[in-house]
């Protein structure tokens, strides 16, 4: 008998340290040796240590790195490098007006999960529902649960040193005899700026600050060390800018705000308030229909591009080299390129 697992559509289900069972098909070749496959290791370099190899760690503790999270979890499903969700501890995925997959009348929702019959620990025990039952009493402790998103994009704007200037001028601030913006009084406007510690973080606060202060703006900047980045309450008390390697949709909710309640999990930590950015994000995770979650999401972002909590200054390309004799990388993903790691082999 198979083992069914229900969840509603506010709650993400996550389990880690398991994988599904892989069942090799006869290639048609006829193989009459008995000797056993040799043993071989792959090595893998990451640019940075990653704070956590969960893909839900129960304390946000830094940046994570896909390609190790990818390695030591496994989920219902997971992203192929084309955008497309695919089963994976699942036999297969949920499907709208079915009994996998039901909507009611009060907007809650049904999905249904079938687990495939040869998905096991790490250990060899069979994987059930029991588990992800555990992983949900886990996740939803008041005193360890941590939010998660989904990935959005953003709008970048213009640059104009003129208009900065006339701003600064209307706000009261003019340049003093170095060139940096001051009040009447001869009080400077600074700025101060936090940053990871790495070779190209360190590097990018530079080109910024050269940049800012080039500008008129005093700038103060600031690298947190990676025991630092594990301090949440540190990294949510920011006094001016934070610059951080990405954002996501709910990083923007009022419920997101890190706080002591919530143990300082939230990832909105400029505490940025909109009413009508939580109207959308709400709604938007009750909506089902492709077409519509895009245009609140369109909303979303034009609320951000006006009212500006948060600005994207570049996109950081993924470099991923390999040796030939390893078969199955997918170069041509849109996304983490290990997204298919349970079907490499080295040649």
């Amino acid at each position: 008998m198979r083992t069914a697992i229900w969840v509603t559509a506010t709650v993400t289900i996550v389990l880690t340290a398991c994988a599904p069972g892989v069942q090799r098909q006869d290639s048609g070749r006829s193989d009459t040796s008995d000797a056993p496959r040799q043993s071989r290791t792959l090595v893998m370099a990451s640019r940075y240590e990653p704070a956590s190899l969960a893909s839900k760690p129960l304390r946000e503790s830094g940046s994570g790195v896909s390609s190790t999270t990818r390695l030591f979890n496994a989920e219902l499903d997971f992203e192929d490098g084309r955008a497309g969700t695919r089963p994976y501890l699942a036999e297969a995925l949920p499907q709208l007006n079915s009994d996998s997959w039901r909507v009611f009348p009060d907007g809650r929702m049904e999905t249904t999960y079938r687990l495939r019959p040869n998905a096991t620990w790490h250990d060899g025990t069979l994987l059930s529902a029991e588990d992800f039952v555990f992983a949900w009493q886990v996740f939803t402790a008041p005193a360890l649960a941590a939010p998660a998103g989904p990935p959005v994009d953003q709008m970048e704007e213009p640059y104009d040193g003129r208009r900065a200037e006339q701003l600064m001028s209307e706000a009261g601030f003019g340049k003093d005899r170095d060139g940096f913006f001051a009040s009447g009084a001869g009080d400077r406007f600074g700025i101060e700026v936090w940053t990871h510690t790495s070779p190209q973080y360190e590097k990018e606060i530079a080109i910024l600050a050269d940049s800012w202060q080039r500008a008129g703006f005093e700038i103060k900047p600031t690298i947190l060390s990676a025991a630092a980045l594990r301090d949440n309450q540190l990294r949510s008390s920011f006094p001016a800018l934070y610059i951080a390697s990405s954002s996501r949709l709910e990083s923007f909710a009022t419920a997101s705000i890190p706080t002591p309640a919530n143990r300082w999990t939230g990832s909105n930590r400029g505490g940025w308030v909109s009413s009508e950015y939580d109207r959308l994000w709400q709604a938007f995770n009750a909506t089902l229909d492709g077409s519509q979650r895009i245009g609140q999401m369109v909303q979303m972002l034009k609320l951000l591009s006006d009212e500006v909590p948060s600005l994207v200054l570049y996109y950081n390309p993924s470099i991923a080299a390999h040796l030939a004799v390893l078969q199955g990388p997918d170069s041509a993903s849109l996304n983490t390129d290990v997204w298919n790691i349970h079907e490499w082999e080295l040649r």
